[in-house]
C-alpha cells in the first residue's frame, strides 16, 4: 500500500476516510465503482461514496468516469 508520503498534498487535507479510499485506488490495477472500493475499504456504501465525490470534486488526484446513468468508475489520475 502506498505510504504517506506517496499522497498528494490535496488529498492530505481530507478526512480520513478519504485518504483510505485513495489509497485503495491508487493500489488498483483498474477503475473501480464504490461497491467495490466499499468492500475492499470495508466501509459503508455510502461513506465510500461521500469519499469518492470529495476526492473527485475537491482534488486533481481521482477521475470520475460514468458507466451508466447512475453508476461510475473512478481512478488515480
Amino acid at each position: 500500500m502506498t505510504d504517506q508520503s506517496e499522497i498528494p498534498d490535496d488529498v492530505k487535507t481530507l478526512p480520513h476516510t478519504a485518504k483510505l479510499v485513495y489509497r485503495v485506488l491508487a493500489d488498483a490495477d483498474e477503475p473501480l465503482r464504490a461497491t467495490e472500493v466499499a468492500d475492499r475499504c470495508a466501509i459503508p456504501e455510502r461513506t465510500a461514496r461521500d469519499a469518492l465525490q470529495r476526492l473527485a470534486e475537491q482534488t486533481n488526484s481521482v477521475d470520475r468516469r460514468p458507466i451508466t446513468g447512475r453508476e461510475h468508475l473512478f481512478l488515480v489520475a
